[in-house]
């Protein structure tokens, strides 16, 4: 309970202090619980602080593919407004492997399902992304992309710019020739 209401209180302090205060927490965490809490929180910063915690828990845990795993979503879930970038950066990363659900889901899922001011970028840039990536990992496994597809259930709920850009991409992932029926089910659905 302590840990909780820690990172609650850490959270609600992250947008009205410095990255020094989340440095110090990770530098101070002596559980995996405190060092996500900081490590996801300094994300949203674009500070050489924000940059040495990423690359010190890389260091520390690139080993451990399911800390990797965390690793991978706490940037995917970033507010920063490089993170589109970075996710694309990351999907080339050493320790990503897009045949990997769990990897996929970390980096592509996170970014879609809880990273709203992201993957609703005004110019549809997060969608795209995702909408290429849903097309890609259908070659490799059907099941993954349907499921990443879910990511665009609710388009007919957004404001109506944001409905016309996943629309276009929705369109696109149902006209491709060649996707699985898997993927073509979610696509035709959301359509209709």
């Amino acid at each position: 309970s302590r840990r909780a209401l820690k990172a609650t209180l850490l959270h609600y302090l992250c947008w009205k202090t410095s990255p020094e205060l989340l440095k110090t927490s990770y530098d101070q965490a002596t559980n995996m619980t405190d060092a996500m809490t900081a490590l996801a929180l300094i994300a949203h910063h674009d500070t050489p602080q924000a940059e040495a915690v990423i690359e010190d828990f890389h260091r520390k845990w690139k080993s451990d593919s399911l800390v990797m795993n965390k690793w991978f979503a706490a940037q995917a879930g970033s507010f920063s407004k490089n993170t589109l970038e970075r996710v694309v950066r990351l999907s080339s990363h050493p320790e990503f492997d897009a045949t990997n659900p769990n990897k996929v889901f970390a980096l592509f899922y996170t970014f879609a399902g809880s990273n709203p001011l992201r993957f609703h970028d005004r110019e549809g840039h997060g969608y795209r992304l995702i909408a290429d990536q849903i097309l890609e990992i259908d070659r490799r496994n059907p099941q993954v992309a349907a499921r990443l597809a879910t990511a665009f259930n609710d388009w007919k709920r957004w404001e109506p710019a944001l409905r016309d850009l996943a629309k276009m991409q929705i369109r696109r992932i149902h006209g491709t020739t060649q996707i699985s029926k898997n993927l073509y089910e979610i696509a035709d659905r959301a359509l209709k």
